[in-house]
């Protein structure tokens, strides 16, 4: 049965300097910060990247948890939609930050197509739905309401481009459902979740195959769904609305936990959602609560080896309970990055650092 531990609250925020010849801004920051802070990451092109979408909440990560890291480039990407904006705004849109310039950018990708018959296009949000390998220099993305997963040249910055794009072979998956993805490097496979029932696949890269990996008696399946890789421990960590959480390890076999326990849950309903990450130092799990009614967006780690969640000692410095936020590990500055943006008030974005320890 998971344990869960309260720690009193104790924040500390460094401010953001600039990067010195061969580090990046992002780099210099998570040096100079101490385990258990927070920090501020000046950076440009954030608000025009993130924010004025024409839709429901204006920005463009509602219903969404992470970038994907390209460590060999320094870039983080997210692909992701807000809700309900019309056609011709823009299509699903592929931003990217590039902490080498320090700078936000965004671009639509080649596939990315309004629904026929004009009207909405189709919702297609960040959920879990991108994922990184550096070995085989390619991002990927599952598409929305679709078993389509789309990789793309990890050495190329025009992702509007179609040659860089390339149709990962058919899984079999053609239906209204909200998937996760993420890669898992020691088994050089892909993951995908699917709310179909909670069945597991992974493509495999060395023969470019998908293979069905369903841990027996799950109860997975639903319309909130996540898998995150852990680079210290070398194992996935599979999650869902349902409660449920799995351990997959690099030989194959899975392992059930207890039950998410309800103050630790990701999502109540709304687009401005919480989340499931990793501190990739410790290898500890982190998990940003909802906001529901006003009282969430709290901040805990969950251990998978004792199966314990325990508040974290600081908290996110501003909460953005009418926001969105997106988690993005950075392994070799020992630090996970949050985006935020708010929509409402004339739009504000900006990047946290968070360093556990």
């Amino acid at each position: 049965m998971a344990t869960i531990t309260s720690i009193p609250t104790n924040v500390t925020i460094a401010a953001s300097s600039p990067a010195p010849t061969g580090g990046t801004a992002l780099e210099t920051l998570a040096a100079s910060m101490s385990p258990g802070s927070w920090a501020s990451l000046a950076t440009t092109g954030m608000a025009a990247a993130l924010l004025n979408t024409s839709g429901a909440s204006n920005t463009t990560h509602p219903y969404a948890m992470n970038m994907a890291w390209a460590p060999t480039l320094k870039r983080a990407h997210f692909i992701g939609s807000d809700h309900g904006a019309p056609v011709g705004t823009y299509m699903s849109p592929h931003v990217t930050f590039d902490s080498i310039t320090n700078s936000w950018a965004r671009q639509s990708p080649s596939w990315s197509q309004p629904l026929s018959g004009g009207g909405s296009y189709i919702d297609a949000h960040g959920y879990h739905l991108t994922a990184s390998s550096t070995a085989n220099r390619r991002l990927y993305r599952l598409l929305f309401s679709s078993g389509n997963v789309w990789a793309m040249n990890l050495d190329t910055t025009d992702t509007t481009n179609p040659a860089n794009w390339k149709l990962l072979p058919s899984n079999g998956v053609n239906q209204h459902v909200v998937n996760a993805i993420e890669f898992f490097p020691e088994r050089n496979c892909l993951m995908m979740l699917t709310s179909d029932g909670g069945n597991v696949r992974e493509f495999r890269e060395a023969t470019q195959t998908w293979h069905l990996v369903t841990p027996p008696g799950n109860n997975l399946g639903s319309t909130w769904n996540w898998i995150v890789y852990n680079p210290a421990l070398g194992e996935c960590l599979f999650g869902s609305r349902t409660n449920e959480i799995w351990i997959y390890h690099a030989n194959g076999t899975w392992m059930k936990k207890s039950d998410t326990p309800p103050m630790c849950r990701s999502y109540d309903g709304s687009g401005f959602t919480g989340l499931w990450t990793v501190d990739p130092a410790s290898g500890l799990y982190l998990v940003l609560t909802d906001p529901t009614n006003g009282t969430g967006r709290n901040l805990y780690t969950y251990n998978s080896a004792t199966d314990a969640y325990a508040l974290a000692a600081a908290q996110l410095p501003a909460k953005k309970l009418n926001g969105s936020i997106i988690a993005c590990p950075v392994p070799e500055a020992g630090v996970v990055m949050f985006a935020w943006g708010v929509g409402s008030g004339g739009g504000s974005t900006g990047v946290y650092l968070y360093k556990h320890g």
